[in-house]
């Protein structure tokens, strides 16, 4: 398995600004979060995901999103989980339920490598005037493992020597663990439909640790 640069864990330290011109830089970067999510995935998958730019526009907004901010969640899946509870709508799913992990093996697997943002951008006017901010929250994690016969009660019998016949009962343990459960996705990327906010705007840590694009660019 490849390993993940140093300087790739540090990015994603909870709490830490990391800062964007535009949605341009952005999406270059989400190959940053790729790599460090699963460090193995298929790059051509990835290649074909959806842009960006089609979440994180809201409806009827021609205009730029501009001064973009993400802020590296602290635990990420349970604030996936409740989401909707938080007043989120999830673009990828229908609610939150639709997202949780229920194998064991599975929540090994992805909830360490969990990476979760909040979003935050200036929405600038074609007249060049910011108008609103817009506000999102956006997770990436790896694919579930595909995960047969784990925990399924059997039967079976067989016959002694003297002809009788023996019954036995068992539960199967996990087993046939297959590396992808989705073949036509690379990972998983869950993003709340953004809103537009005139007054209520999200205020930063001004003592946060903030990473500009140009750092960001040399972590991969």
């Amino acid at each position: 398995m490849s390993e993940v640069p140093k300087e790739s864990i540090e990015i994603f330290q909870t709490g830490n600004i990391l800062e964007f011109n535009d949605l341009t830089e952005l999406v270059t970067f989400e190959d940053t979060i790729a790599f460090d999510v699963d460090p193995d995935l298929d790059l051509d998958l990835w290649a074909c995901r959806v842009n960006l730019r089609e979440f994180m526009k809201p409806p009827k907004f021609n205009g730029r999103l501009i001064n973009i901010k993400l802020v590296v969640m602290e635990k990420p899946y349970d604030r996936l989980l409740d989401a909707n509870e938080r007043g989120w709508s999830l673009q990828s799913t229908a609610s939150s339920a639709g997202v949780k992990i229920t194998d064991p093996v599975n929540q090994q697997h992805i909830i360490p490598k969990m990476r979760g943002f909040v979003f935050v951008a200036d929405a600038s006017s074609s007249k060049g005037g910011v108008i609103s901010q817009v506000q999102a929250e956006m997770w990436y994690y790896p694919l579930p493992l595909n995960i047969a016969n784990a925990g399924v009660t059997k039967h079976g019998s067989y016959t002694l020597k003297d002809g009788t016949v023996a019954e036995s009962f068992w539960t199967t343990k996990t087993a046939r663990i297959s590396d992808k459960a989705s073949p036509s996705a690379a990972l998983r990327r869950v993003i709340t439909r953004p809103k537009t906010e005139t007054d209520k705007f999200i205020e930063h840590d001004e003592a946060a640790r903030r990473i500009g694009f140009s750092v960001l660019r040399n972590a991969k």
